[in-house]
């Protein structure tokens, strides 16, 4: 590891133009090699990253030598999992210790190396104790555990994926894997019931969520509208609004010890009657009491909808609670052909009040919303549930924070309280399907050939395998999810169009443009009969057939912007996140 000034390490043509500073602090020649970096002379980022490394190697005594006696003394300090020293034996640990290659921190720019030491590498008592190879062999020790007798093996590919930036991991994988709690999902979603203890279950859910560093959806499409009935009392409702503040609050307060703000997305379907309150949450104009500018608002938007705004037609609004006391079903609870018929009965029924709006209208408050504050974001829930694989075993009511990950969903009950004899409270809660996010990508600019794209999907989707078993999940429906349909993602940074991933059935490839997956095949260590998943339909024909379901989703591109994926395309003119682009052009053409 060098040792030697500052300036040493440069590029000689640097080295003259920073030696008036040279006397300087390492931090104050880092922010002048910042200020030479240009279109002309981009390299100067990677100088700055040259002065950052060398400041980073000296906050570390030993730097990258005895990797055992590093691993053990941070577990020890409660800093590291105990596994890495109970599973793995100490001379396993000294033979990964040899697999350190310090010269890889040189493929780092400064942005994403700036970034990695802030907010990733272990810190204690303001003292680094770890460097960027120490994080992605502890990372890549941790989540082989998992294979047994193979583990050294696999473990030695998940090092060379990552520490050569090929593989791109989950921000709670990147910080948490290896550490005292590994919470390694980056977003979950949960349903809420139209009841007291639902609501606040979900939000004890999201304390708890974001005090681990996930992300949450929250699907509010149950609730009854502001001024529904309560108990026989009409005009009593508060509406949705008034518990998205509370959902509000949540995420302002348990901001993981000051790191950062909760992160909260809130849906609510197009046909709720308090729709139009919810698309103006975070504008600056109106009542400020039916305000809440730190959630993001998302809308569930059916087929039925856009071919109204096409067709210039009426929108009709409901209140969901008086569906279910009227009708006996939930119009939420469906979607297609089957929700079209259920919408026309309700319209056609003088019994069900409702909000008549032009289609046009409600979609005009929509995009004056989101030219004014960037969301909601949208949901196409006809699309989505058309390509769900799952969809024998439930219903997608909505998506994650990032609208990237789309399973089947429903609400954790209460079935029993009971007070015992000794003053215990005993609660029994039937586990719903509280959405779990596990993520990886590709970083494409490091993958020249199909075969290393082959060699590392298959790292990546084995990566998250094991993420799944070792995830410390902030809540046992969370777990229970998570197991149950074993979902992982796998995306790229910067490029529409991701690997060529074939279908269970052996249909046509898919691409990043559609929101869902089918079942996909991946050869892991167990058998289908210990892991089933609901999307089991008949015989698989691969006899270790594993994961439930896999996405190819456009990759949020945080820490792939970060290290630099050297891959960039421009998206078609037509592309759309969800895959169902509605034809705007021709409208804007009648126009």
């Amino acid at each position: 590891m060098s040792m030697l000034t500052p300036l040493a390490i440069l590029p000689a043509r640097h080295q003259e133009l920073l030696r008036p500073w040279a006397q300087e602090s390492p931090a104050e020649l880092i922010r002048h090699a910042i200020e030479q970096t240009s279109l002309e002379d981009p390299a100067w980022i990677y100088t700055a990253a040259s002065l950052l490394r060398e400041q980073l190697y000296r906050q570390v005594p030993g730097g990258y030598a005895h990797f055992r006696d590093h691993v053990t003394t941070l577990v020890r300090a409660g800093l590291y999992h105990p596994s890495l020293v109970t599973v793995y034996r100490p001379e396993e640990l000294d033979a990964a210790g040899q697999w350190l290659k310090p010269e890889r921190d040189r493929l780092f720019h400064y942005a994403g190396l700036k970034s990695l030491a802030d907010r990733y590498l272990v810190r204690a008592q303001g003292r680094l104790r770890e460097l960027p190879q120490h994080r992605f062999l502890v990372i890549a020790l941790f989540l082989a555990q998992v294979y047994g007798d193979h583990k050294l093996r696999w473990a030695y590919g998940f090092y060379e994926a990552l520490s050569q930036l090929q593989i791109t991991v989950a921000t709670p994988v990147l910080a948490n894997a290896g550490r005292a709690v590994p919470q390694l999902a980056s977003c979950f979603v949960d349903t809420v019931e139209d009841d007291l203890a639902s609501i606040y279950r979900t939000n004890a859910a999201f304390a708890q969520v974001s005090k681990w560093g996930g992300g949450m959806g929250i699907y509010l499409g149950h609730i009854r509208s502001r001024g529904a009935a309560i108990r026989g009392m009409d005009g009593a409702a508060g509406g949705v609004i008034s518990w998205v503040k509370n959902y509000n609050n949540t995420a302002v307060t348990v901001d993981q010890l000051g790191v950062r703000a909760g992160a909260v997305t809130v849906w609510l379907d197009m046909w709720h009657k308090d729709i139009l309150d919810f698309l103006d949450l975070r504008t600056n104009n109106g009542d400020q009491r039916l305000k809440a500018y730190d959630v993001f608002p998302g809308v569930s938007i059916p087929d039925a909808f856009m071919r109204a705004v096409e067709q210039r037609a009426s929108w009709f609004l409901f209140d969901p609670h008086e569906i279910w006391e009227q009708r006996g079903w939930r119009l939420e609870d469906c979607w297609g052909a089957e929700w079209e018929a259920r919408y026309q009965a309700l319209v056609r029924d003088p019994a069900i009040s409702r909000r008549e709006i032009p289609a046009r209208e409600l979609m005009k408050r929509l995009l004056k919303s989101a030219y004014e504050t960037g969301t909601p974001f949208v949901f196409f829930r006809d699309a989505v549930n058309r390509a769900n694989p799952n969809k024998h075993a439930g219903m997608i009511y909505a998506s994650n924070f990032c609208t990237e990950i789309a399973q089947n969903m429903s609400p954790t009950r209460l079935v029993d309280e009971r007070l015992e004899a000794d003053g215990r409270i005993v609660s029994t809660l039937a586990s719903g399907d509280f959405v779990v996010c596990n993520l990886a990508s590709l970083n494409l600019g490091r993958l020249p050939t199909r075969r290393a794209r082959l060699r590392a999907s298959r790292l990546a989707v084995r990566m998250m395998d094991a993420v799944v078993d070792l995830n410390a999940y902030p809540v046992p429906a969370a777990q229970y999810t998570a197991h149950r349909y074993r979902a992982v993602g796998l995306g790229s940074p910067g490029i529409i169009s991701g690997s060529r991933w074939t279908t269970s059935s052996g249909s046509r490839p898919s691409t990043c443009r559609r929101p869902t997956g089918g079942l996909r095949r991946s050869r892991t260590r167990r058998s289908p009969n210990r892991w089933p998943w609901p999307g089991r339909k008949g015989r698989i024909r691969c006899s270790r057939a594993r994961i439930g379901r896999a996405g190819r989703c456009f990759a949020t591109a945080g820490i792939p912007g970060a290290i630099g994926s050297g891959w960039r395309r421009r998206w078609p003119p037509r592309a759309c996140a969800t895959g169902i682009c509605w034809r705007w052009r021709r409208l804007r053409a009648r126009r």
